[in-house]
């Protein structure tokens, strides 16, 4: 019995020992293995810190991007809203002015803006307007019609033989009214006129009258520089050394005199100019120029007015270095107040205009005799000054 318990303990004693050496084996194990994972971590950590810090980066690039294309795309929106809005609000305020001037038409005293500002809102309005719209045209184009037939009468007053001095300047301001009422542009009104050629009188000549008849068929037609800016390039053929360009827009008042002596045969030789003082001066070496006092111009003479007082006693001085302007014009019809010419370039028209004999700015006037009557020896040769046209 006492020999088999002394057994069991060396047994137990035996396998505590072995129990003993494993857990010493596992230690050294442990140990071992920490030391090796310790080891390739120490090894592998730079790369796997790079790798790491480049995968970070990588997203926070990613990151970046897609909230720079997200900050894009609403820029973009914010653009595109913007652009609709003052799309919009030009669009809004482009109907506003339309409308704000058709308003302005409608209330604009020219017959024919109205007339059309009628007829417009006539086919655009709703039902129940259009017959006052209507109305309202009708009313306008019977009452244009009334201002077509004072006009003809005026006109005809105002050329009539006998007609005082203040009634032709009352008739001719009325004129000029009822143009500036019939016309929707002040810039490219064509006047109408239907001159007769007015009787014979003592003082005239046939050369003047000839003149007269040329000038009277031009303003008849209604030479205007905008609508008929052909027929003012005309004028212009007519002068030596004539300007290049847009002729209509320079003053051709003295073209279209030159063109009218030139239509007529020019008889007397006349240096013809686009400027009024050398038209003046060539006639006044010729002995044709008479000052206002001292005569009463005919039909057909032609009669200089200069921009001043003094303007026109130095171009009757015949002083040959300034240059003054002046306006030349076709003697229609005279009283003993007043002159009443036929003018290019008045209101960019060949219009009818009055002056009174008064007028210091008058220089003169130039009667064209016959060629059979005797003239003044003097220069005709052609002058090239190189003045401004006037």
């Amino acid at each position: 019995m006492g020999e088999s318990t002394e057994r069991l303990e060396l047994e137990k004693l035996r396998i505590d020992a072995q129990l003993r050496t494993e857990q010493m084996r596992q230690e050294v194990r442990k140990v071992v293995f920490g030391t090796m994972i310790v080891g390739l971590a120490a090894a592998f950590f730079p790369f796997a810190q790079q790798f790491a810090t480049q995968l970070f980066a990588e997203r926070i690039e990613a990151i970046k991007t897609s909230a720079e294309f997200e900050r894009l795309q609403e820029q973009n929106r914010l653009a595109e809203s913007l652009e609709r809005a003052k799309a919009a609000a030009a669009s809004t305020m482009a109907r506003r002015q339309y409308l704000e001037h058709l308003a302005s038409e409608a209330r604009s005293e020219r017959i024919e803006r109205q007339i059309i500002t009628a007829e417009f809102f006539s086919f655009l309005s709703e039902e129940e307007m259009r017959p006052q719209w209507i109305g309202f045209r009708d009313y306008l184009m019977a009452k244009h019609t009334r201002l077509n037939t004072e006009r003809e009468e005026l006109v005809r007053s105002a050329t009539a033989a006998g007609t005082s001095s203040a009634a032709r300047s009352s008739a001719l301001e009325r004129i000029d009214q009822i143009n500036r009422l019939q016309n929707p542009n002040a810039r490219e009104e064509t006047p109408r006129f239907n001159l007769p050629l007015p009787p014979s009188a003592p003082g005239e000549s046939q050369l003047g009258r000839a003149m007269l008849s040329i000038a009277l068929r031009e303003i008849n037609f209604g030479v205007h520089e905008v609508n008929q800016w052909e027929r003012v390039a005309a004028y212009w053929r007519a002068v030596p050394n004539a300007p290049t360009g847009d002729l209509a827009r320079i003053p051709w008042s003295a073209a279209f005199v030159s063109w009218v002596i030139a239509e007529s045969g020019n008889l007397h030789q006349l240096p013809l100019s686009s400027v009024t003082m050398r038209i003046w001066q060539a006639a006044q070496a010729k002995g044709f120029t008479s000052l206002f006092g001292s005569a009463q111009p005919a039909a057909g003479d032609i009669v200089f007015l200069a921009r001043s007082a003094e303007d026109a006693e130095r171009i009757r001085s015949a002083q040959r270095n300034f240059f003054a302007p002046a306006t030349p014009g076709i003697v229609y019809a005279t009283t003993p107040e007043s002159v009443t010419v036929i003018a290019g370039n008045v209101w960019d028209a060949v219009n009818l205009v009055s002056w009174s004999i008064n007028d210091p700015r008058l220089v003169g006037f130039v009667h064209l005799p016959d060629p059979s009557v005797p003239s003044a020896p003097g220069s005709s040769g052609r002058r090239t000054d190189p003045l401004p046209p006037q």
